[in-house]
């Protein structure tokens, strides 16, 4: 992926779903394994593309789905 300043890095796609129409990407950077979670969006081309999350309140509910999501999974892997 490459950023706003050209600078390209190598994500993982940890998952992918929607929230009220709207489509979102949790991905992990390769060299720090930071978790990130994106807004997926269609440019002026219709082509997809990844947006940071600016609102506190939409990236917590959208961290929260995925904390259910991928706990779940793990507790469902402990049985």
């Amino acid at each position: 992926m490459t950023d706003e300043q050209g600078t390209s890095r190598i994500f993982d796609l940890l998952a992918e779903f929607q929230i009220e129409a709207k489509a979102y990407a949790v991905v992990v950077q390769e060299e720090d394994g930071e978790i990130d979670v994106l807004r997926i969006t269609d440019n002026a081309q219709g082509v997809p593309q990844l947006e940071t999350i600016e609102e506190d309140e939409e990236w917590e509910n959208v961290m929260e789905l995925y904390d259910e999501v991928a706990f779940s999974d793990e507790l469902e892997d402990e049985k």
